[in-house]
């Protein structure tokens, strides 16, 4: 064996064991992106050269630019919509791209020395700016595998100075060489000593290496935050991002492969509420005690439970004070804000209370009433978002169970509604509550908002009286 080796080297071909593919798990789940009190926004193009930030630009004074392609769309759109300019370097080019005007040009590569041909970031940095401590700096770097050295050779002083990073990470196979997956791990952390990854997003244009069971794409885009910008709010869930779009139209597209982060539990296809796969986080109006805690953390989902019961609210909160995705607040939502209401509390744990009288809802569960009143002031859904200042990229699916009224509470929405994927709603075919919408004025109100019925469940049914169902929207 060891004179194969042998004259496989004098052949030109070095062979090794690769590196341990626990390794490789254990570094992409540290690039398993967190969601933070920050959206996350698209700059640039729509496909190649469009990249996911964070929406903190505000106060950033500069973007360090290295890597020229033959468009400059992230600048661009970064300068005309926040006036940050940018500086660019590149020693394979003679200037920026046609059309754009960049604040400076250094024919340079970015690198580990300086010299005719490479500068290091540290002094780039400095030669460009007059940096202040009240100012933070943008990096956005795709320089073909010079981000390692790049890296390793800026000092923390210099990397601190940027509040956001976007970053093109090459050369994925080589990670399979030990020694140089050693300088891969250390590189990574050193950015992570200070920085959140906040996206991670495959580039198609090289597609999958599996080296030894672990896949991943040969190429792909991270973007950073600093970490004093914002804490964690939990993993991200849904892969790929809303806004993610292929690099290469013409090329199959890539998502992040399973290995890279938790796989979550999953409901079957058949199921009325498969849609809760196909989301990070999920509103419930109507959340009682929060019976469905369990299921929606074993599905990893951000959930806001909205109950308009106060001690009914104060068992929810108890129940949910273990699962760190879950919030509960204590709001009486309708289609106005600070209107009076006269709530009509049930003597089944609260489940069945309502604005409205009951109507026939009496002939399927008679044994269920009214037991006291309480006067309640109400919000808009709309307003209760922009109270609690609730980042809505986080919830895909609304969740309505108001005991009629649910028609109220979609009116209160307004362009709300354009954010959510899903809407599933419990409604009955017959007046349950006097007031309360038939399936078809729900219908009718969703289809403005290019919603859809995609599933009905009977609940249950009375012959001579009705269902009462769920119905999935999508839009």
């Amino acid at each position: 064996m060891e004179l194969d080796r042998i004259k496989l080297i004098a052949d030109g071909i070095y062979v090794e064991k690769a590196t341990p593919v626990d390794r490789l798990f254990a570094l992409a789940t540290k690039l398993w992106p967190v969601r933070t009190r920050f959206p996350l926004v698209r700059i640039g193009s729509e496909h190649d050269g469009g990249y996911l930030i964070p929406d903190d630009l505000n106060g950033i004074v500069a973007c360090f630019s290295p890597g020229v392609d033959i468009n400059a769309s992230f600048e661009k759109e970064l300068h005309k919509r926040e006036g940050i300019p940018s500086h660019l370097a590149d020693y394979s080019v003679d200037g920026p791209p046609p059309g754009f005007i960049a604040e400076s040009f250094s024919k340079k590569y970015l690198g580990a020395l300086d010299d005719d041909i490479y500068i290091t970031l540290d002094n780039w940095v400095s030669e460009k700016t007059q940096f202040t401590k009240s100012e933070d700096l943008l990096l956005q770097m795709d320089i073909e595998g010079g981000e390692y050295t790049t890296i390793l050779r800026a000092s923390d002083e210099t990397l601190n100075k940027f509040r956001i990073i976007i970053i093109e990470i090459h050369d994925i196979e080589a990670w399979a060489q030990r020694n140089f997956f050693t300088i891969v791990e250390v590189f990574f952390q050193k950015l992570l000593l200070n920085f959140h990854v906040v996206h991670n997003h495959p580039n198609n244009c090289c597609g999958i290496v599996n080296i030894g069971g672990f896949l991943a794409p040969r190429v792909f885009e991270l973007t950073l935050l600093r970490k004093d910008r914002a804490s964690s709010d939990g993993f991200c869930n849904v892969f790929p991002h809303p806004l993610d779009k292929p690099n290469l139209i013409d090329i199959e597209n890539l998502t992040l492969p399973a290995n890279w982060f938790k796989k979550r539990s999953k409901i079957p296809d058949n199921d009325l509420d498969y849609f809760l796969n196909d989301v990070s986080g999920i509103i419930h109006v109507g959340a009682n005690v929060g019976q469905e805690r369990s299921l929606y953390d074993d599905l990893d989902l951000s959930v806001i439970w909205i109950e308009p019961i106060p001690d009914v609210y104060e068992k929810l909160k108890f129940n949910i004070n273990n699962y760190k995705n879950q919030f509960a607040y204590n709001y009486l939502l309708t289609d106005l804000d600070d209107v009076e209401y006269d709530f009509k509390i049930a003597n089944n744990g609260g489940e069945s209370s309502s604005i409205f009288q009951m109507g026939s809802h009496k002939e399927i569960w008679p044994e269920i009433g009214f037991s006291s009143s309480s006067k309640m002031k109400s919000k808009t859904l709309l307003s209760f978002v922009n109270i609690n200042k609730l980042n809505m990229e986080y919830y895909q699916g609304l969740i309505l169970d108001t005991q009629g009224s649910e028609l109220l509470v979609l009116r209160g929405s307004g362009d709300l509604l354009n954010n959510f994927k899903y809407i599933k709603i419990e409604v009955a075919d017959f007046e349950s509550y006097i007031g309360g919408p038939r399936p078809e004025e729900v219908e009718s109100y969703l289809d403005q908002f290019g919603f859809k019925e995609a599933r009905r469940e009977t609940m249950v049914q009375k012959e001579g009286l009705g269902s009462y169902y769920n119905i999935l929207y999508k839009k």
